[in-house]
């Protein structure tokens, strides 16, 4: 049995359980909830897993360019790049603007962008790229197992807008709670999928323990 059949069958059973003691209306609106958290429980299991490992990471928009999934090809691929270029653009902005210009086609880096990146930057130091590794959480002080691991993650509702060209995916952080989406952009020319919306990524985490006085 997969893990998403027994979280329902446990719901499920724990509803029947609840039910039986409610009035009539309450029932109805008992299972009313019942059928949202199925379908919060659905969508937060990945239907697809696709992990990236890298030996180093890469310094310019030309490292990225020449790694495998540098061309953009893989979707999945595409926001692993784009968690690269953002670890770059926290350490060397001119870099990292570079690698956006190529990670983002013909797209762009918009004024508005830059400024919460560097506004991401000033409160959380370069720490906010680095959690998307796999190791990388805050009693660690948010330092990453080797080789440094991305693990990229299609849910329920990631093609909801597919059909469109557009395809959100997820990864997640170890300084945060709940998946962090990144949408990428078909370009059937070439057939590569670009950043396209990736604002969640240099949102907030949590302090590594060395910068947390309560810690």
């Amino acid at each position: 049995m997969s893990l998403l059949d027994s979280l329902k069958k446990l719901v499920t059973k724990e509803a029947g359980n609840a039910i039986n003691q409610l009035s009539h209306e309450a029932k109805d609106k008992f299972n009313d909830a019942v059928q949202d958290a199925k379908k919060n429980v659905e969508r937060a299991i990945a239907t697809k897993t696709k992990t990236f490992k890298f030996d180093k990471l890469p310094t310019s928009a030309d490292e990225i360019k020449a790694l495998p999934g540098g061309d953009m090809k893989d979707p999945f691929a595409s926001v692993a790049m784009t968690i690269l270029a953002l670890n770059l653009y926290y350490k060397d902005k001119e870099a990292g603007i570079a690698a956006f210009d190529y990670i983002m086609g013909p797209g762009e880096l918009a004024n508005l962008q830059i400024q919460s990146i560097d506004s991401s930057i000033q409160q959380n130091g370069e720490l906010v790229p680095v959690s998307y590794f796999e190791g990388a959480k805050p009693e660690n002080d948010y330092t990453p197992s080797k080789p440094y691991t991305i693990k990229v993650y299609e849910l329920a509702t990631s093609k909801d807008v597919y059909g469109q060209g557009y395809y959100r995916l997820f990864v997640r952080s170890g300084g945060a709670d709940g998946e962090r989406l990144v949408t990428v952009r078909h370009k059937p020319s070439t057939d590569q999928w670009f950043a396209h919306e990736f604002s969640s990524l240099y949102l907030g985490i949590r302090k590594a323990k060395k910068d947390d006085e309560w810690a």
